[in-house]
């Protein structure tokens, strides 16, 4: 191992152990991974190029479960589900005679002031669950990515199963059933041990735990569950000697919830229940999924697919479609704009130390779906990016760097996503690396990527929506990609509208755009467009689910009977109250007059003649503006994109000139003004119409633009950055 990276791994052990005395240890999943993640890059990054993308890619679909586990509070009790008391303690009773934990707690107590010295091995136990799991799917990462896939759909599997029962079998845990009279005294103890030690993780986890967790998430027990998975997961490959020790691990596990109150034996059996059927339908699936899986692989290798139950001289191999992978060079550009723009708009990212503009309304309510699962005050936007900026307060707090890291990264990732976008535009990373160079330093997109306005996570989801667009245009005529990218735009634009509405007009417009280049192959459209419409609708619908499992404390169910809609809570009048919520933040919108001398139609983005003013304190101020040379420049290569389509009928141009349009008209003939930021999401639409134009200049005078254009872009953002981040 180099000198460097033992240099950084040392640096990352430094960090993580002052994090540890600080904080406490981490426990909250996603900052586990993070954490585990960060070491494995730093020690095997060189020897894997590549690996910081695939992290992203592999992992992401188990941190948003992880999110979704952590974030869920009380979704059955909301949607009407009895929660499940008496059900654990009568299995257990008619097993053992009495409630083991009831037993072991009464012999082994009393839990007073002293702490036992076998209680520290229960919290390391206990505390290994949220640990132990994730370290060995990273290794397997990094070693043996076949066994990680392995690994990866099986966690994902069992994680999934745990949450439905939650939701449709909510049971009560020993240590609240005693709360509530059920039980005799019940001590909830599994934190006791590290006082012993020292260690403040005790207070951190179970007072996070009790805020945040869902507390009828009980049964099966993931906990036990996760332990025996461990164990599957390595059993074949582990020496025989160790065998012993791993069956010693989820009986540990078991023992250690019972005995702190955390779980009946009932839910620990559930748990290893349900490993069980994990892995036995997987066996199942990896029998029907093998030929198909072995077709994939020998098509991406460009080998013939024989049918080998015919016994016949075998036909030519089938013709396939040109290659869609974009080259590792395009991703390394990708990547490395991201974190230059996560480098860049962190600065300072903690200052102004308050609530900026409209971060008064979306942090605060950011806070309560962290706190609560739902908007308790009244909200003229739907909940889904309010979702996303509660992750970053989970993580970090409700201070300025908690409720604005999740549009940092929202951010930084539109900038990345540009310039693949750009590259599937043109083919060129020259080009790329301009395009993503106008988002980078544009005052729009740096400003709503650093503060905590829905309009940089509206970008973020329609500007990687535009990648796929971009892809399909250039290569009209191939009809399997456009089936295949059906389902990730139906999610993006479903997230996209979930967040504004003013993403719809796009939504619909790339609708159009897809029926369009349907037709061009004369092949049928109805499933596709079912597709594109349906699936965003789901989505929408989706984000509303949190409002349903707790309307006792939305906003919505106050609104609903305050108006005499209904005040009754059955499923049918949450129902009734969300879309009488909607058809009052449709009045509200179309109606509202804002008094802010800032307003103003979207004519003004052009030129970016009136910005509007974020946040003043004597000489600091903070203004959302672009380079105005920039946005014009920009205006003027939409429109000859628009001319150009229609000429020459490229559908690449004619897919930016159409997106420019929808985020623009509206606001321009509509009667409601808007804000500069509004134009977040057009940002990266400005720049890909400048490198498109660019390319179809003479070499000569496209080298002199691409050069003027990139001084302008950095000499504007030299310029202009001390309003940006309020210097």
């Amino acid at each position: 191992m180099s000198v460097q990276r033992l240099t950084a791994l040392s640096v990352y052990a430094t960090v993580f152990t002052w994090s540890v005395w600080r904080s406490g240890f981490p426990v909250d999943r996603p900052v586990v991974v993070a954490w585990l993640l960060g070491a494995v890059v730093l020690a095997w990054g060189g020897r894997q190029p590549g690996m910081v993308g695939r992290a992203f890619a592999d992992w992401l679909p188990i941190v948003l479960v992880m999110l979704a586990y952590d974030l869920s509070r009380g979704a059955a009790d909301g949607l009407g589900m009895p929660i499940q008391v008496r059900l654990p303690i009568v299995v257990d009773e008619s097993v053992f005679g009495t409630v083991p934990t009831v037993w072991l707690q009464q012999h082994l107590g009393p839990f007073g002031a002293h702490v036992h010295w076998w209680e520290i091995v229960i919290s390391l136990v206990y505390i290994s669950h949220f640990i132990l799991p994730f370290a060995l799917g990273v290794w397997l990462w990094a070693r043996n990515r076949v066994r990680f896939a392995w690994w990866r759909d099986r966690f994902l599997t069992l994680t999934a199963m745990g949450l439905v029962t939650y939701v449709l079998l909510p049971t009560s845990p020993p240590w609240l059933a005693a709360r509530d009279g059920e039980l005799p005294a019940v001590a909830r103890t599994a934190g006791r041990g590290w006082s012993r030690l020292g260690i403040g993780v005790a207070d951190r986890l179970f007072d996070l735990g009790r805020a945040a967790f869902n507390p009828s998430a009980a049964l099966p027990s993931l906990h036990a569950a996760f332990a025996a998975f461990v164990v599957v997961t390595v059993w074949r490959q582990a020496p025989r000697w160790t065998k012993p020790l791993l069956v010693a691990y989820p009986l540990a596990m078991a023992l250690a919830l019972v005995v702190s109150g955390e779980h009946y034996v009932f839910d620990i059996a559930a748990g290893f229940v349900y490993v069980a059927v994990t892995v036995l339908v997987w066996r199942r699936i990896d029998v029907r999924l093998g030929p198909w899986r072995e077709r994939v692989a020998q098509q991406r290798a460009g080998q013939a697919v024989l049918d080998t139950h015919v016994d016949s001289v075998p036909s030519a191999p089938p013709a396939l479609p040109p290659s869609r992978r974009l080259p590792r060079s395009m991703w390394t550009l990708s990547i490395a704009a991201t974190v230059l723009a996560l480098a860049t708009r962190a600065i300072r990212l903690g200052h102004p130390n308050v609530m900026v503009f409209d971060e008064a309304f979306y942090s605060i309510q950011a806070l309560e779906v962290a706190q609560y699962g739902v908007e308790r005050g009244h909200s003229v936007h739907p909940p889904g990016a309010k979702w996303v900026i509660a992750a970053g307060i989970r993580l970090f707090g409700f201070n300025p760097i908690g409720w604005r890291i999740a549009p940092l990264i929202a951010g930084a990732l539109v900038v990345g996503l540009t310039v693949v976008a750009a590259y599937r535009a043109t083919t060129s990373l020259r080009m790329s690396a301009l395009a993503g160079l106008l988002v980078l330093t544009d005052g729009i997109a740096v400003v709503t990527g650093r503060l905590a306005l829905l309009d940089g996570i509206v970008a973020l989801w329609t500007t990687a929506a535009l990648a796929i667009l971009v892809a399909l245009a250039a290569h009209p005529l191939d009809v399997a990609t456009v089936r295949r990218a059906l389902w990730p735009l139906g999610v993006l634009f479903g997230l996209a509208i979930a967040t504004k509405w003013s993403a719809a007009p796009v939504w619909l417009a790339s609708v159009a755009f897809v029926m369009w280049l349907l037709r061009q192959s004369h092949s049928p459209v109805r499933r596709p467009v079912t597709i594109l419409i349906g699936l965003p609708l789901v989505v929408y619908a989706a984000t509303f689910i949190p409002t349903l499992a707790n309307y006792h404390d939305s906003a919505t169910a106050r609104v609903a009977c305050a108006d005499h809609v209904t005040c009754a809570d059955g499923p049918i009048d949450r129902i009734e109250a969300i879309v009488h919520d909607h058809a009052e933040v449709w009045r509200y919108h179309t109606n509202l007059d804002p008094t802010n001398q800032y307003a103003v139609s979207s004519w003004n983005w052009i030129a970016q003649t009136q910005p509007t003013l974020l946040y003043q304190r004597g000489d600091q101020s903070m203004q959302a503006r672009a380079n105005p040379a920039v946005w014009l420049a920009g205006t003027v290569a939409l429109v000859w994109c628009g001319w150009f389509a229609r000429i020459r009928r490229r559908p690449v141009h004619g897919l930016l000139a159409v997106t420019a349009a929808c985020w623009w008209v509206p606001w321009a003939i509509g009667q409601r003004p808007g804000y500069s930021f509004y134009a977040a999401p057009l940002a990266p639409v400005v720049a890909i119409g400048i490198v498109m134009a660019i390319v179809q200049l003479p070499p000569r005078w496209g080298r002199a633009t691409f050069v003027v254009t990139a001084v302008t872009a950095l000499g504007g953002a030299a310029v202009m950055a001390p309003r940006w981040f309020a210097l």
